[in-house]
């Protein structure tokens, strides 16, 4: 449910609204998997996605 509602938000956001998006999905893991899997490489990968999308947003906000 919580990935389903964000799929559908973050398309209407995209679609209808214009607003550039970065969406980073990792599939066949739960909600808040990096809590609980810290060994995993979608765990670390997920550290680093989190890092690189704040980087895109900050870039973002200062082209406004």
């Amino acid at each position: 449910m919580v990935r389903d509602g964000s799929l559908i938000y973050e398309r209407a956001l995209r679609e209808e609204y214009g607003v550039k998006m970065k969406l980073d999905i990792y599939p066949s893991l739960p909600h808040i998997f990096w809590n609980h899997f810290a060994d995993l490489n979608a765990t670390k990968k997920h550290y680093q996605d989190t890092i690189e999308g704040f980087e895109w947003l900050l870039n973002e906000e200062s082209q406004l």
